[in-house]
């Protein structure tokens, strides 16, 4: 049986190819039968892969699927979860969760491969310290999206700008907190980063293979990526065509803080950027102080002038009885030889706005954002121990909490308060305290 020879790659040319490609045509035209036509074979490489398979691997698909179920489940975990809200607005909430963790396991995969370039020409040392480097930046990066899922939980809102600016501003504070009073959490939050970062190295290599080598890494040409932003964007769509005006902004307020931690922060930023400025009644520039002061009384006996305020007190536990004995009962004597008023209201549910509008009369509050206070704010004010200052009194502010939490000592800062003592600015050491807690009056105490 005769055999055609096989010619090993290297001595194959384009010339033979070219000549071998003429006789067959030749042949072709010469044959007496016109229909007859040659066919190529189908090229393997012009077939179309389905969309699916544009996934680079199976550590990205499970990075996917995982994110996409699991984060789905937990929207649902709440009193009022997004899918409550109608078939359109869950069908918006299925599409951005599988193009949120399609991008996130994509960018996961152009991470890992950037990380590992040229890992052979490194030093072992090198490569796995550029490797735990990464690993921390990722687990700084899933620490954050963990505590705004914490907080979601909490209050049924993600994260937003307002609280990151928060917690930069109380970094100190907050973590006193959470040593004392939260160690569970905090224990938690250490685990993460240390699970993470610890993992990430080990995990790159299988996150950076590639199963279509032939496919663009680059994600804007991935199919799968760009059909899952499609139908997210025509999902979207539906919602916003609603001809209903009042379900629309109903639908568009609750998915911005129930959505998913960046899509929140994202939204506050930009309302924090192009948020139009509060018009104020008065100019503050023309505000001035009264121009007679308040007159001292002649010589009289002046009594002592006590304020008293309770963190978290409320109304209806003033002479509330359980088994017959009294929950707050020297308050209750304070409250019968006294005048109460029952119908008062709090002007904040933040201590750092309520707390120094007793002492001023003045609401603080002076943008849309959360206002932390400084020495140089513009508006007047005359605090009460301004007025008493001048009628002879000492003044002093004694408080249990941290008057520096939301810069309210900046507020209350006068010239005419003689003592004021709160943890934050006590200075005797002497005394034998644990040094990781909050020490708070034990350093005035002797």
């Amino acid at each position: 049986m005769n055999t055609p020879t096989k010619h090993p790659p290297e001595f194959e040319s384009p010339e033979l190819e070219s000549t071998a490609v003429v006789s067959l045509d030749s042949a072709a035209n010469a044959s007496p039968n016109p229909t007859s036509t040659t066919q190529a074979a189908p090229d393997s490489g012009s077939r179309q892969i389905p969309v699916w398979r544009e996934i680079p691997n199976v550590a990205v698909g499970l990075v996917i699927l995982s994110g996409v179920l699991v984060e789905g489940w937990m929207l649902g975990r709440v009193a009022q979860p997004v899918y409550s809200l109608g078939i359109s607005v869950g069908l918006l909430t299925g599409t951005f969760l599988i193009w949120f963790w399609s991008t996130v396991g994509l960018l996961l995969h152009a991470v890992a491969r950037r990380s590992l370039r040229n890992e052979a020409n490194r030093p072992a040392v090198t490569t796995w310290a550029a490797r735990l480097g990464y690993g921390l930046a990722i687990a700084f990066v899933t620490l954050t999206y963990a505590v705004s899922w914490g907080l979601f939980f909490q209050t049924g809102r993600f994260a937003n700008l307002e609280v990151a600016q928060f917690m930069f501003a109380n970094t100190h504070d907050l973590w006193l907190y959470l040593a004392q009073a939260e160690p569970v959490h905090l224990a938690r939050m250490a685990g993460v980063v240390l699970v993470v970062a610890v993992a990430t190295p080990f995990f790159l290599p299988w996150l950076a293979r590639t199963d279509q080598p032939d496919r663009s890494p680059a994600i804007w040409r991935n199919r799968w990526w760009v059909w899952s932003s499609i139908a997210c964007v025509a999902a979207a769509l539906l919602v916003v065509r609603d001809p209903s005006y009042g379900r629309r902004c109903e639908r568009f307020g609750h998915l911005e803080h129930s959505l998913n931690p960046l899509v929140t922060f994202a939204v506050s930023a930009r309302q924090a950027f192009f948020a139009e400025p509060i018009s104020p009644v008065l100019d503050e520039s023309q505000l001035r102080p009264l121009a007679t002061p308040f007159p001292v009384p002649p010589q009289v006996k002046r009594p002592s002038i006590i304020i008293v305020a309770i963190e978290s007190l409320r109304q209806d536990v003033v002479h509330l009885e359980h088994q017959g004995r009294e929950i707050t009962p020297h308050i209750n004597r304070l409250a019968r030889d006294g005048l109460t008023w029952n119908n008062a209201y709090a002007q904040s549910t933040h201590s750092d706005y309520a707390d120094v509008c007793i002492v001023s009369s003045l609401y603080p509050l002076r943008t849309r954002h959360h206002l932390y206070y400084s020495r140089n704010d513009p508006w007047p004010k005359t605090l009460i121990y301004d007025v008493l200052k001048s009628a002879g009194y000492e003044t002093a502010i004694i408080s249990s909490q941290n008057e520096a939490w939301g810069a309210m000592d900046q507020f209350l800062e006068s010239p005419h308060l003689d003592h004021f003592y709160h943890p934050q600015r006590s200075t005797k050491t002497h005394l034998q305290v644990r040094p990781t807690r909050d020490p708070g009056f034990n350093y005035e105490l002797e």
